[in-house]
C-alpha cells in the first residue's frame, strides 16, 4: 500500500530558471546549480569540459586591448560609458545587445523575437568574438586570464573570456555528480536530447518575448487571444524542427528523469524538470492540434499499461505523465485560502461598510467545503486556477467542463444550505429584483446555441453596475451558466476566453455570497 504526504519545498529564488534568461554566465549558473542541491564549481567545470563531458553554450573572447580601454574606463556618471575604437564595433553591439536582453523596449522586442538571443544572432552572423566550445580545443581557463597595460602603463589582470550555459544544463551536472558505475553512461543518455532542451528553452524565451510585446502595446482586451494566437504559430515552428519521434522520445525520458529525482528526492530540480515537461506537451498538443488525452494515448502507444517498459534506452512509465502534470495529493486548503482570500479583499473593496464579507469567511468556507460532500465547486475553483496561472496544458474544452461543473454545485449548494430547489428560486433567493431590473435586459435565460450564450453574457458584461451591495448581476451570470449548461454543447475556450476572468470572478462572488447568507453573515 502506498501512502502519502504534502512536501513544503522552501525554493530559492536563484533556484529557479528565468523564461527570460536562456543562457548564464559561468558564476551565476554554478550558483543555480548550488541553489538546486547540485554540488559544482568553476574547477569541476573546466574538468568537464577538459574531458568532453559537459561544454559551455558559448564563449566570448575579447582582445586584450579591448579589455584594456574597458578596465581603464572611470565613469564620472552611471550614464557615462567608454569610447571604443571602432574596430570592436563587433563586441560593442553585441554587448549593447546582451544588456538590452534583460529589460529591452518595444524596437528591441521585435529586433530579438526576429533575430533570436544576441549570442546566437552573433555566432550565426560570424561574429568574430563568439565561439562554440564544443567545435574548439579545450584552452585551460587561466589561459584566458591576462594581463592589460594602462595608458599609465599599470598592470591590470582580468579575464578576457565570459562563459555561457544554459539552465537546463544543470540535469548533466546532476548525471555526472550521481556516483556510480554507470555515470558516464547515464550521461551519454542524456547526451542524446542536446538538440531537443534547447528548442524548448527558446520556445519560453520567444513566448516571454512576446508577453513582454503586448504589455509594451498595452493592450487592454484580448491579450490571451493574442498570445495563444502566436503561441500556436510559435509552437509549430519549433516542433517542426525535430521528428515527431524525437519529441516523443524527449517526452519519455522528461518523465523518467522526473521520477528519478523523486526516487532521490531532488525535489528541486523535480520542479524545474516538471516546467520543462509541461512545456514539451504544450508544444506537442499546440502544434499536432491535439487536446491533453490525445498526447498521452500517442505517447503511451504500443507500451504496456500494467508494467513499466524499456525501450530506446528509456524507462517508460505509462500513467505518470497525468501523475506528474495533475498530481492527487496536494495542500488544497492553503492554495484555496491564499487565492480566495484575495478574491474577498478585492470584491469588499467595492461594498458599503455594513454589506462587507467578514474576514474569516473564506476560512470557515474552505473548512467546511472540504468537511462534506460540496467541494466540487472549490476543487474545479482550483483547477481553473492550476491551469490558468501555472503552465499546465489542458483539453480545450476542460475549462468550459469546470465552468460548467461550479454553477452546477452552486444550484446543489443552494439545496444544501437554503432548502432551495433549482438555481430560479436560488437567484429569487440571492437577487429579488433580478426579474425586473435584469431580466429584460438579456431577454430570457434559456438558450440552446453557443452564439445566443456568449452575447448574452457580454450584455451583463458590458452593463456597468453601480451597486455598494452583494447584489448584483454575478447572479444572473450563473444563472444563465446553469442554464446553458443544461440545454446547450460545451463550448471551446477559444471561443470565450475574453470572458473567462468575467465567468469565474462571477461564481466565485455567488458562491461567496451565497456561503455568508447559509451562515448569516
Amino acid at each position: 500500500m502506498s501512502y502519502y504526504t504534502n512536501i513544503q519545498l522552501k525554493i530559492p529564488d536563484n533556484a529557479r530558471a528565468k523564461d527570460s534568461e536562456p543562457l548564464m554566465q559561468m558564476d551565476k549558473f554554478i550558483n543555480y546549480c548550488k541553489s538546486n542541491n547540485v554540488n559544482i564549481d568553476k574547477k569541476q567545470l573546466e574538468a568537464f569540459e577538459k574531458e568532453k563531458l559537459i561544454f559551455p553554450c558559448f564563449r566570448t573572447i575579447y582582445p586584450v586591448e579591448y579589455m584594456a580601454q574597458i578596465k581603464e574606463f572611470i565613469p564620472k556618471s552611471p550614464l557615462d560609458t567608454p569610447i571604443i575604437d571602432n574596430k570592436y564595433e563587433d563586441i560593442d553591439n553585441l554587448e549593447r545587445h546582451h544588456i538590452e536582453t534583460f529589460c529591452p523596449d518595444e524596437s528591441n522586442i521585435e529586433r530579438l523575437l526576429k533575430c533570436g538571443h544576441p549570442l546566437e544572432y552573433a555566432y550565426k552572423c560570424g561574429n568574430p568574438y563568439v565561439f562554440l566550445p564544443v567545435e574548439n580545443k579545450f584552452v585551460p581557463y587561466d589561459s584566458y586570464v591576462v594581463t592589460c597595460r594602462s595608458s599609465s602603463s599599470q598592470a591590470i589582470s582580468c579575464d578576457s573570456s565570459s562563459t555561457f550555459y544554459a539552465p537546463w544544463k544543470v540535469h548533466f551536472v546532476q548525471a555526472l555528480n550521481y556516483n556510480c558505475a554507470l555515470t558516464k553512461r547515464r550521461l551519454e543518455l542524456l547526451d542524446d536530447f542536446q538538440k531537443m532542451f534547447p528548442l524548448v528553452s527558446m520556445y519560453l524565451y520567444r513566448l516571454h518575448l512576446i508577453w513582454m510585446y503586448v504589455e509594451h502595446r498595452k493592450v487592454p482586451e484580448g491579450v490571451r487571444k493574442i498570445l495563444n494566437g502566436r503561441n500556436d504559430c510559435l509552437a509549430f515552428c519549433v516542433y517542426q524542427q525535430a521528428t515527431p519521434r524525437e519529441w516523443k522520445l524527449f517526452l519519455l525520458k522528461l518523465i523518467e528523469i522526473c521520477v528519478d529525482y523523486a526516487n532521490k528526492e531532488k525535489y528541486l530540480l523535480r520542479e524545474e524538470v516538471k516546467k520543462t515537461l509541461a512545456t514539451t506537451v504544450e508544444i506537442c498538443m499546440a502544434a499536432r492540434n491535439e487536446n491533453f488525452e490525445s498526447t498521452v494515448g500517442w505517447l503511451e502507444e504500443g507500451f504496456s499499461k500494467r508494467y513499466i517498459d524499456y525501450s530506446d534506452n528509456i524507462w517508460i512509465y505509462t500513467g505518470e505523465l497525468e501523475n506528474i502534470l495533475y498530481p492527487l495529493h496536494v495542500d488544497f486548503n492553503n492554495l484555496l485560502l491564499h487565492l480566495l482570500k484575495h478574491k474577498i479583499d478585492h470584491i469588499n473593496g467595492r461594498l458599503s461598510p455594513e454589506e462587507k464579507y467578514p474576514n474569516h469567511l473564506i476560512d470557515n468556507l474552505v473548512c467546511d467545503q472540504f468537511a462534506g460532500e460540496q467541494g466540487c465547486a472549490l476543487y474545479c475553483l482550483l483547477k481553473l486556477y492550476r491551469m490558468w496561472n501555472q503552465r499546465i496544458p489542458w483539453n480545450t474544452y476542460e475549462v468550459w467542463n469546470a465552468i460548467k461543473d461550479i454553477a452546477i454545485s452552486i444550484e446543489y449548494l443552494g439545496k444544501a444550505w437554503l432548502g432551495k430547489y433549482g438555481i430560479e428560486s436560488i437567484v429569487r433567493e440571492l437577487h429579488p429584483s433580478y426579474d425586473t431590473r435584469y431580466g429584460r435586459l438579456v431577454g430570457g435565460y434559456t438558450v440552446k446555441d453557443q452564439d445566443t450564450f456568449l452575447k448574452k453574457i457580454e450584455i451583463l458584461k458590458d452593463y456597468k453596475e453601480k451597486t455598494c451591495s452583494r447584489q448584483g448581476n454575478h447572479v444572473l451570470v450563473t444563472k444563465l451558466i446553469r442554464h446553458y449548461s443544461t440545454h446547450g454543447s460545451p463550448i471551446n475556450y477559444s471561443r470565450f476566453q475574453k470572458y473567462y476572468g468575467f465567468l469565474v470572478d462571477s461564481l466565485e462572488e455567488t458562491l461567496f455570497m451565497l456561503f455568508a447568507r447559509y451562515k448569516g453573515y
